[in-house]
């Protein structure tokens, strides 16, 4: 998906090396005007924000260059003790005022190489004097909230898994995320065409997990990142709704 990191990402267009994002002069100060050193987020992400999440491991810190490296954008993942991937936390900042240096975090994070990006819990500053000092601190006062936002994934997965569906009821949750238009006609046939054909054995358990692991395969073919970003929240808050409330798992048994 062109020009997006997300949690589900193996690659990005516009990769970069940490010589290469080193490489890119930093802009000189002014007095309205603070920059912060690409290289210095990277590694607050590496060293500071992982140590503040003591409960969860840091797997990858993934970055890019845009805008012929005056914009980097980010994602580091962190994996849970209990074998699940963990929480991301997304990145962003630039060297030419186009957006503002800033972090989301969350289950559901997402960043472009535009500068857009969402999660559970966002913070970003534009570059104004003491930017980095103010970021860092609303970081630090907002980073405890990331166990919550993990532990209500790990309760959707365990929801979803735990309800067995038939076809009829596959067919009905997504004609109705069709109808919602949540999945795009294309989508939508990707969808069901994974819902039966699995593309990964382990998603083939008959449960309402192995419907949603076909959606979000789906969505893999939107080729805005804005357009996708908005479609995976979408996705997961309507196909939750639909799930608990509407087909509660005695009723599929």
């Amino acid at each position: 998906m062109t020009n997006l990191i997300n949690t589900s990402a193996k690659a990005m267009l516009n990769p970069a090396t940490l010589s290469e994002v080193m490489g890119v002069p930093v802009p000189p100060r002014t007095d309205t005007y603070m920059p912060v050193p690409h290289g210095d987020i990277i590694e607050y992400v590496s060293t500071d924000l992982a140590d503040m999440l003591p409960e969860f491991t840091l797997e990858s810190n993934t970055f890019g260059l845009s805008r012929d490296g005056a914009c980097l954008f980010g994602m580091a993942s962190f994996k849970g003790g209990d074998g699940y991937a963990g929480p991301s936390i997304a990145f962003r900042n630039s060297y030419d005022k186009s957006i503002s240096v800033g972090f989301a975090f969350g289950a559901q994070v997402f960043v472009c190489a535009n500068g857009m990006f969402t999660g559970d819990i966002v913070v970003a500053k534009k570059h104004t004097l003491n930017v980095w000092q103010s970021v860092k601190q609303l970081v630090q006062g907002s980073v405890d909230r990331v166990g919550a936002s993990y532990t209500k994934m790990l309760k959707d997965i365990d929801d979803m898994r735990a309800i067995q569906m038939r076809d009829c009821n596959a067919y009905e949750i997504l004609g109705r995320l069709r109808g919602n238009n949540v999945l795009s006609a294309r989508v939508f046939e990707k969808s069901l065409k994974e819902w039966h054909e699995p593309a990964y054995d382990e998603h083939k358990d008959g449960s309402a997990l192995q419907l949603y692991n076909a959606c979000t395969e789906g969505l893999k073919l939107e080729s805005q990142p804005d357009r996708a970003m908005k479609k995976r929240i979408g996705l997961h808050d309507d196909f939750m709704s639909m799930v608990r409330w509407d087909y509660p798992s005695h009723c599929l048994s």
